[in-house]
């Protein structure tokens, strides 16, 4: 009975620190000077923190669901806060089966909807989007605050690819180049060993996942020579993409930037299946 209440403590505890965390993270808020609030790249919940999107498969229903599982802010999630990501409409519904997820920022970024030259309660505000890899299908599905990922109209899914994907294990680097979203792709041949980056050829995404903004930037990097990598948007505080590989030594290195070389920095990473 002693352990049982101590339990329930500990339970209460963690709820209530969650729950005085959250509302200070709203009061800390960054804002730009125009006034429009700062959200990290993979923010989905608005509250200044990254937040994970997981992909599993209901046993009741045999479907997959999509999930946001938000970021605490002190290195956990809370998981009784998730919120389901849906579409409208089944057929925009491309993440059954899908082989890889990826949250991969805000490629359109925030859209001008009246032509005014700023961005007003009239137009559409920037927010995270999505990318479904399935086989050799590559789709972008735009994020909104409702939860819907074909909340508008004039933004359903867009399939960017439907061939050579499902060879590719992809990163995401974060903003790559200018514009209102700018947010670029990695992406790594794991029987040819290439590491390209997808950089968008237009201000608001557009090309992106296209031969024409694809820029190689490495070789080796096979599945048996590198069986796990993954890329984030700023490895050392200068807003420049870098990331780490486990090497088929049980090696994990780190890289700087992503088309240099990696370095050495721990051992004993054969085990591991995932990194992220």
């Amino acid at each position: 009975m002693g352990c049982r209440r101590l339990r329930d403590a500990e339970a209460l505890l963690r709820r209530r620190y969650r729950q005085r965390h959250r509302r200070q993270r709203a009061r800390l808020r960054i804002r730009l000077p125009d006034g429009h609030p700062r959200h990290p790249a993979r923010d989905w919940t608005g509250d200044g923190y990254e937040d994970l999107i997981t992909l599993a498969r209901d046993p009741a229903t045999g479907r997959d669901r999509l999930w946001v599982r938000p970021n605490d802010g002190a290195g956990g999630l809370d998981i009784g806060d998730s919120r389901e990501l849906r579409a409208w409409e089944s057929v925009n519904d491309h993440w059954q089966g899908a082989d890889q997820i990826l949250a991969v920022g805000d490629v359109d970024g925030p859209l001008d909807i009246d032509g005014d030259g700023a961005i007003g309660p009239d137009d559409r505000p920037g927010y995270p989007d999505l990318l479904v890899k399935k086989g050799d299908e590559l789709w972008l599905c735009f994020g909104s605050a409702s939860g819907y990922l074909d909340e508008y109209i004039d933004q359903p899914p867009v399939l960017l690819g439907s061939g050579g994907w499902a060879g590719l294990d992809l990163a995401a680097p974060g903003k790559v180049s200018e514009g209102a979203g700018g947010t670029g792709i990695v992406a790594r041949d794991r029987s040819g060993g290439q590491l390209y980056l997808y950089a968008p050829t237009g201000p608001s995404g557009e090309g992106l996942g296209t031969e024409a903004g694809r820029t190689q930037i490495g070789t080796g990097w096979t599945a048996t020579a590198r069986p796990l990598y993954t890329v984030v948007p700023d490895i050392r505080g200068d807003e420049k993409a870098g990331g780490w590989s486990v090497a088929s030594t049980g090696e994990l290195l780190t890289y700087p930037v992503m088309s240099g070389p990696g370095t050495p920095i721990a051992t004993g990473f054969g085990a591991f299946t995932s990194l992220t």
